[in-house]
């Protein structure tokens, strides 16, 4: 299914919660779960099932193992999220980094901090 120009609801919480509403049947599932995954050690990704999205709290020291980590995600279709990006070196070394989100706490007055020149709301809108 093409999802431009929808919106997918991801919920995190205790391991317990995940567990429960990431793994009910496709009929009766009301949303997805998210899976934090390390980002000091390469990992590999999982073979398909109930999770599709992932977490990743990435740091610079650590950047050896995950460069090399998010690539065997995004190979798979998988979608993660990578977070705590709050510097402008590590911000570049994310957005080359196959990560499908990006996320920072540096969301104002710090112009190296976006994805893209149109505002979000703009490409929802010429869809």
């Amino acid at each position: 299914m093409d999802m431009r120009g929808h919106f997918v609801f991801c919920l995190s919480g205790t391991k317990s919660w995940k567990q429960f509403y990431g793994n009910s049947g496709i009929e009766t599932r009301l949303c997805f779960a998210d899976m934090d995954i390390s980002d000091n050690i390469q990992v590999s990704a999982p073979s398909p099932g109930n999770f599709v999205f992932f977490n990743m709290h990435i740091w610079t020291a650590h950047f050896n193992p995950w460069k090399y980590t998010l690539p065997k995600f995004t190979a798979k279709n998988l979608i993660t999220r990578i977070y705590e990006v709050n510097e402008e070196s590590l911000w570049r070394k994310a957005l080359h980094s196959g990560a499908s989100i990006l996320a920072t706490n540096k969301v104002s007055n710090h112009p190296w901090a976006k994805v893209a020149d149109i505002p979000f709301a703009s490409k929802m809108m010429n869809l």
